[in-house]
C-alpha cells in the first residue's frame, strides 16, 4: 500500500487508483478548480484542493457551517431516509457497534440509535460535535485520518460524502479498517462521474465540482481503491427481506433504484467487508 500523499503521486505523473500516467486536463473556473482525469481509471483528481484539515483550520466548519450548507434542515425527514438505508443494510448485518464518520448534526447517529445500533459519530467540526452532544449522542472530534477509538471496535461505519474530501485516501481507509472489526462493514457513498448529468455537461455542471472535494470517483477507481485497501466489496440488496410492509420505504426504494438503474443519481453506493 502506498504512503505517498496521492496527490503529489500524481504530479509525479502516477494514479493512486491504477498507477496510470496517462492525465487529461480540466478546469471549472466558477469553482477555481484545476482536475487531472487518469485515462486509465476515470479518476478525477484535484491538483489545487481545499482539504477538510485545512478547511477546519480555516473556521469554515463553525457554527454556521451546517446551517449554511442546510444539514440542519428536514431534520426528522433525514432520520427517517437515513433509517431506510439502515433498513436495507440490516439485511447484511444485525445492529451491533454503528460509528457515522462526518456525523455533522448527528441525524444518521439519531437514525441508528432508534433502531437499536450502539452509535456513535465523529466530525471534524468541534461545533458539529458539540450540537450531537446536546441532543443526547455519543460523539467525538475526529478525521478519517485520527479516530479516537480503539482498534476493532465498530461493526458498521457510515462514511457519505465524506472520503472525497481527504487527500490522503489511504491514510484515511487504513485508520478505518483499524476501527471496524474484522468483518465488518463499510457503507460508502461518494461523488460518481459515471453519471448521465456530469457525462452530459462534464465541466459545465459546476454544482458538482466543489473546490472542497479532492476526488470524484468512477465506480472503476472506488474499487480499485478499496480493493488495494482490503476490503471486498458485498452487493447491497435492493430491496432485501425488512420493512416491506411500510409504503414509505418501498417508495423510497422504487425512487433509489430508478435513480441507479437510469444513471442519474450524482453519487454511487457501495458495501465493502473488512478483509483480512
Amino acid at each position: 500500500m502506498s504512503t505517498i500523499p496521492t496527490v503529489r503521486r500524481v504530479v509525479a505523473g502516477v494514479c493512486p487508483s491504477c498507477d496510470g500516467t496517462d492525465f487529461s486536463a480540466m478546469s471549472v473556473p466558477e469553482r477555481g478548480v484545476t482536475i487531472a482525469i487518469c485515462a486509465g481509471c476515470n479518476l478525477y483528481i484535484n491538483l489545487r484542493p481545499t482539504t477538510a484539515t485545512d478547511a477546519a483550520d480555516a473556521g469554515v466548519y463553525d457554527a454556521g457551517y451546517h446551517q449554511q450548507m442546510g444539514y440542519d434542515a428536514e431534520d426528522a425527514r433525514k432520520i427517517v431516509t437515513n433509517g431506510y438505508r439502515l433498513q436495507l443494510l440490516e439485511n447484511l448485518r444485525a445492529p451491533g457497534a454503528f460509528l457515522d464518520v462526518g456525523c455533522s448534526l448527528g441525524t444518521f447517529v439519531e437514525a441508528a440509535r432508534r433502531r437499536g445500533w450502539d452509535a456513535h459519530g465523529a466530525d471534524i467540526s468541534a461545533d458539529a460535535v458539540e450540537a450531537c452532544r446536546r441532543r443526547g449522542l455519543r460523539a467525538t472530534v475526529g478525521d478519517m485520518r485520527h479516530l479516537d477509538y480503539p482498534d476493532n471496535t465498530f461493526d458498521v461505519l457510515n462514511l457519505r460524502h465524506v472520503l472525497e474530501h481527504d487527500v490522503q485516501l489511504w491514510e484515511c481507509l487504513a485508520e478505518l479498517r483499524r476501527v471496524l472489526k474484522p468483518g465488518g462493514l463499510l457503507y460508502l457513498e461518494v461523488p460518481c462521474v459515471d453519471c448521465i448529468p456530469v457525462r452530459r455537461k462534464h465541466e459545465r455542471y459546476v454544482k458538482f465540482w466543489h473546490d472542497f472535494h479532492c476526488y470524484w470517483f468512477s465506480k472503476q477507481s472506488i474499487r480499485n481503491i478499496l480493493g488495494q485497501a482490503g476490503f471486498t466489496e458485498r452487493p447491497l440488496p435492493r430491496f432485501g427481506r425488512r420493512g416491506l410492509a411500510n409504503p414509505r420505504y418501498l417508495l423510497w426504494l422504487a425512487h433509489r433504484a430508478v435513480m441507479q438503474a437510469t444513471e442519474r443519481a450524482t453519487y454511487d453506493v457501495s458495501v465493502w467487508e473488512k478483509t483480512a
